[in-house]
């Protein structure tokens, strides 16, 4: 195919195994994905993906594992994200709290890896998101696998009340050389009439000191 050529091609599947009862239903999605939008003075002319999402639930365990290998001509990567959450009946003891459970996320990215939307040429060419790292979304478009980037993520989600819904989470996130940490609290709730609101702030310490974000949606 040319450079010029601005078809993306995607085959993907989606299986339940159920073969381990006590495990419960593990989903298996396949996938590839093609572009050949890019080619960024390259003699490559298109990009290729070969990924793999498995999820499921194991003993009150939830978990999501997600591994993609990307090609554009000599370039080869792979990233991957693997994340877990389970509730915690030991939260419904404390005074004013109905429930809540804990969450945990790392994950990784090669540094000739690239998402849709930039390549590993430095060729710019659409804005896609992917799974942000805090509110704060230190990593832009390309989110949770930027190029060269490693993270990770330990939340405790609550519910204060009836129709209420918080949390607090610590990440950690390096990416070429700098490192950042940050919090979050998140707080929202369901309003009359088909209406949320939700509050976020998130504190961001990377190498040279702090800075702080406020998020809201309604």
């Amino acid at each position: 195919s040319s450079s010029s050529d601005d078809m993306i091609y995607i085959l993907g599947g989606d299986w339940a195994c159920n073969m381990v009862e006590a495990c419960g239903p593990i989903h298996l999605a396949p996938w590839i994905m093609r572009d050949e939008t890019a080619s960024g003075g390259s003699a490559a002319t298109h990009e290729t993906w070969f990924g793999i999402d498995v999820n499921g639930g194991c003993m009150g365990v939830a978990y999501d594992f997600d591994f993609t290998r990307y090609e554009f001509g000599d370039f080869e990567g792979a990233a991957w994200y693997a994340g877990a959450g389970f509730e915690l009946e030991q939260l419904e003891s404390v005074p004013g709290i109905q429930g809540g459970g804990i969450n945990v996320a790392i994950s990784d990215s090669d540094d000739e890896f690239a998402v849709p939307g930039v390549n590993s040429v430095g060729a710019p060419y659409g804005l896609n998101y992917h799974d942000s790292v805090g509110f704060a979304d230190v990593l832009g478009t390309s989110g949770v696998w930027t190029t060269d980037t490693d993270t990770w993520k330990v939340g405790v989600g609550i519910s204060p009340a009836e129709g209420w819904q918080g949390g607090v989470s610590l990440m950690n996130i390096e990416t070429a050389g700098s490192e950042f940490d940050e919090i979050d609290i998140s707080l929202g709730t369901q309003l009359g009439g088909n209406v949320s609101t939700w509050f976020g702030y998130a504190w961001i310490d990377p190498d040279a000191g702090g800075k702080h974000a406020r998020v809201a949606n309604v």
